[in-house]
């Protein structure tokens, strides 16, 4: 859970600091816009109304800009409590690597074995056989023994005895107690049983959806750069 709270905080704030690039390029255009549009509107060649929308545009890009600051600043502060920092100091997040495809595993079941509510559930199911035996216990018997020695009497004669006993008891009925308390431990040791196999089988779902999203982002991310550079050629040619 650190790890995947730091990682998700790393990211975050990668995207962050790229909101505000993108920011600051888009505000920056918006506002040549707007005064290309107030040049065209003082020579008479376009309206009032689509001078006024232009400078509106432009100031909604500076709003969008601010918000990807404080954004960033909130990222930060993610950051910082993922860290362990008490005070959110300057922190810049770098990724020099690559967005590759992810590749599915080979074994998705075995690797759902791995997550922590799997292994949680298999020692529940552990933890519930030991009670399935404390429990079977009460039905065998049980064994006692014992042995004393003494010496003396009242007149201080010299005089020695001992004795060893052993006894067998066996709770035939004790008011049926032992046998509700066998079936509620069978019955805790199935219930965790079953528990453990829709632990494992959600986890096995859950695998296999972050894996689907995944792939499905990185092809999403190829088809955005294929449409970013049809776009960019567009623009130079306009």
């Amino acid at each position: 859970e650190a790890r995947a709270n730091l990682r998700g905080a790393f990211v975050r704030l990668l995207y962050a600091q790229e909101q505000i690039r993108l920011a600051s390029n888009t505000a920056a255009r918006r506002w040549e816009n707007a005064r290309l549009v107030e040049f065209r509107f003082e020579a008479g060649r376009e309206n009032k109304g689509a001078f006024l929308r232009a400078k509106a545009v432009a100031a909604a890009a500076d709003l969008s800009l601010a918000a990807a600051h404080r954004e960033r600043s909130l990222s930060v502060r993610r950051l910082s409590l993922a860290m362990g920092r008490v005070t959110s100091g300057p922190i810049e997040a770098r990724e020099d690597a690559g967005l590759v495809s992810p590749e599915r595993p080979a074994n998705m079941r075995e690797r759902a074995r791995l997550t922590p509510d799997v292994r949680d559930g298999e020692l529940a199911v552990r933890a519930a056989a030991f009670g399935t035996l404390a429990a079977q216990a009460a039905f065998t018997p049980v064994l006692s023994m014992g042995a004393s020695v003494s010496r003396g009497d009242a007149s201080g004669a010299a005089k020695g005895d001992w004795s060893v006993g052993a006894s067998v008891s066996f709770p035939f009925f004790p008011g049926g107690r032992n046998f509700y308390d066998a079936a509620r431990a069978r019955a805790q040791e199935r219930k965790s049983a079953a528990a453990l196999e829709s632990a494992w089988n959600r986890a096995e779902l859950e695998l296999e959806d972050a894996y689907a999203s995944a792939a499905n982002s990185a092809d999403r991310v190829g088809s955005a750069r294929d449409l970013l550079d049809a776009a960019s050629v567009r623009s130079e040619i306009a």
